[in-house]
C-alpha cells in the first residue's frame, strides 16, 4: 500500500508535528528570522555613555531573542511547577482586563481611592 493506489502513506510523528506547526511557521516564522547570534547576545561588556538609551537600543535590537528566553522561562516554569499555569492564567486575564480598560479615553488607575 502507498501513494501509488490511493492510499496515504503512513506519517512520522516529525512529520505530523511539521504538518500541524505548518500554519503558526508560516504566520509567525518570520520572527525567527531576526534573531540575533545567541554568542552576541550573550557577550558582557560595561557600558558607555547613556545607560537608558543603551537599555532601549539593546532590547530593540535583541528583542526575538529575550522573547525566546522568556518563553523557555515559563515552559521550564511550568513543566516544574504546574501550579505555574495557574498563576500565569490569571496574570494574562488581569492583563486582558487593563487591555479593555485602556481603550476607554477616561479610565484611570484607582487603587484604594488614590489615582
Amino acid at each position: 500500500a502507498g501513494s501509488l493506489d490511493g492510499e496515504n502513506p503512513s506519517m512520522t510523528s516529525v512529520d505530523g508535528m511539521k504538518k500541524a506547526l505548518a500554519p503558526y511557521h508560516e504566520k509567525y516564522g518570520h520572527y525567527l528570522l531576526h534573531i540575533r547570534p545567541w554568542r552576541e547576545f550573550f557577550s558582557l561588556s560595561k557600558p558607555d555613555g547613556d545607560l537608558q538609551k543603551r537599555l532601549q537600543v539593546n532590547l530593540s535590537h535583541y528583542q526575538i531573542n529575550y522573547a525566546v528566553v522568556m518563553l523557555l522561562n515559563v515552559v521550564v516554569a511550568i513543566v516544574m511547577n504546574p501550579k505555574c499555569l495557574i498563576m500565569m492564567c490569571v496574570v494574562a486575564l488581569i492583563w486582558v482586563a487593563f487591555l479593555r480598560k485602556n481603550e476607554d479615553p477616561n479610565w484611570d488607575i484607582n487603587i484604594g481611592g488614590m489615582i
